[in-house]
This record gives C-alpha cells, sequence and structure tokens, in this order.
C-alpha cells in the first residue's frame, strides 16, 4: 500500500470538503484556527497511536523541541496555563468589560503575537467579540447574549442542537466534559443544549462517577426539517471515517468474510 499517496488524497478531499463548508449559502466561514487544530489533533492521534514525541517530530519533519514548542502553544495560553489561548482571551475580555488592544497584548505578552492576532480575528469575525477602532487603541467587548441571539438566530441554535445529538449518539454514552472536547464548545455553552435535547428525549443523562453523562439510542434528522443538514454531514462522514479506521485496524485488504470495508 502507497501511503503517501493515500494520505495525500485524503487530505485533498478534506480540504475541498472544507473549503465547500466554509463558502456554502454564501458564508464566509472563518479559517484562521484550521491550520493550527489540524496540527494539533493529528499530533495527539500519531501519540495515541503508541508513538512517542521524537517521532511524530520527525514524521512532522521538527526538531523535537520545535514539535514540543508549536504543540503547547496551541494547545494552551503560555500566559496562562492549562487552558486554550481562546479561552483564556475570551475570558479576559469578558471579565474586563471593554478593554484595548494595547491592553490584550500585554496581558498575554508570553503568547505568541501571529497566535494572539489570530484568536482576536477569529472571535471577531465570527461574532464572539464586538471591535472599534484601529490599531494599538482598539477596544473589544464581548458581545451579549442577546446581540448573540440576533447574530446567530434561531437556525444556529437548532443547528448545534443537532451537532450535539449527532456527537452523542455516535460516541456516547459520555460525559460533559468529554462532549464539551469533542465538540468545541464549553460546557456552560452545551448546558442549554442538553437541556434542550433531554426536554424531548433526544438525549438521556444520568449521573455517573461523579459526573453527569450522556447518550442517545437514535439519531434522527428529517427530510423537511429546516436544519440539521450539518449534523447529518458531520455523521456521514464520521461513518466513513470510522469504518475505514476499522478496517485499517484489521487489514489492508477485502477478504470474503468481511462485515466492514469489503466488495
Amino acid at each position: 500500500m502507497n501511503v503517501r499517496i493515500l494520505i495525500d488524497g485524503v487530505v485533498r478531499q478534506t480540504t475541498v470538503l472544507i473549503a465547500q463548508l466554509a463558502t456554502a449559502g454564501g458564508l464566509r466561514a472563518p479559517l484562521a484556527h484550521v491550520a493550527g487544530q489540524v496540527f494539533l489533533d493529528l499530533s495527539k492521534e500519531l501519540e495515541a497511536q503508541g508513538l512517542t514525541k521524537k517521532v511524530t517530530a520527525d514524521m512532522f519533519g521538527m526538531a523535537l523541541r520545535t514539535y514540543q514548542r508549536r504543540t503547547q502553544r496551541l494547545a494552551q495560553s503560555v500566559t496562562d496555563r492549562g487552558r486554550s489561548l481562546w479561552e483564556a482571551l475570551l475570558d479576559y475580555v469578558q471579565k474586563e468589560g471593554v478593554v484595548t488592544r494595547e491592553q490584550i497584548f500585554k496581558r498575554f505578552r508570553h503568547d505568541d503575537e501571529a497566535s494572539l492576532r489570530g484568536v482576536l480575528r477569529d472571535l471577531t469575525e465570527s461574532g464572539v467579540l464586538f471591535a472599534s477602532g484601529v490599531g494599538a487603541s482598539a477596544v473589544y467587548r464581548v458581545a451579549s447574549s442577546e446581540e448573540l441571539g440576533k447574530l446567530r438566530g434561531t437556525e444556529d441554535a437548532l443547528t448545534a442542537e443537532s451537532l450535539v445529538w449527532s456527537l452523542v449518539f455516535r460516541n456516547g454514552p459520555l460525559p460533559l466534559e468529554k462532549l464539551a472536547t469533542l465538540s468545541g464548545l464549553s460546557a456552560e455553552a452545551l448546558e442549554p443544549i442538553l437541556a434542550a435535547l433531554a426536554t424531548d428525549h433526544r438525549v438521556l443523562s444520568y449521573p455517573s462517577e461523579g459526573s453527569t453523562w450522556y447518550r442517545s439510542a437514535e439519531l434522527v434528522l428529517g427530510l423537511e426539517d429546516p436544519v440539521g443538514w450539518e449534523a447529518a454531514v458531520l455523521d456521514h462522514f464520521t461513518v466513513v471515517v470510522r469504518t475505514i479506521v476499522s478496517k485499517l485496524a484489521r487489514e489492508t485488504r477485502a477478504r470474503l468474510s468481511d462485515e466492514s470495508g469489503g466488495s
């Protein structure tokens, strides 16, 4: 099996899919975080396969120290250890109310400046932060719940419900902490979504191991539903990837007795 050619083809088709999703319906979804997130997720998965950091760094063509610095920068804020730069910056602006760009850069002076600019751009383009002015004197504040509601609308709330439902169905049972990691949403943002899903019994919750766990026995996205296509795409893509991964874990050729990945 020529793995290099296969990987190149998969990456190419995946980038086509991402580009189509980012521009679907005339949208221009911000992609500033994509390259860093791909690197971070891929490095985590390689290490989860049992590879050492040294071997993983070699696969990326990096020195071990360079690899460690990059994964650390992407995984968490240098200034606020244990939290992502995205999370730490948003929390800072939320607590301060209104801050200038100069104050933000001073507060996160130990973090990579390019990463900081990227996170700021991502937060403002997605409507989570409002910005006014230019340069060092530009000011930022967190959008209120009412403003976010107007920006995102009811459809976005329903879309989030569908996506979370899909994640619970495919990955459950799972605790809130794991669901937050998979969805990229905070626990606070997930709580009202899960409450809505639990109200009509799409998702069930129960206490276990000192935490609240969630599971779902079915995932039904109706033909005439005005939203939910995002969850349908994600669910279908997830099933395809898992089938391929399951096949690769056993062997790389089809057998007559195969239950998945056969011909």
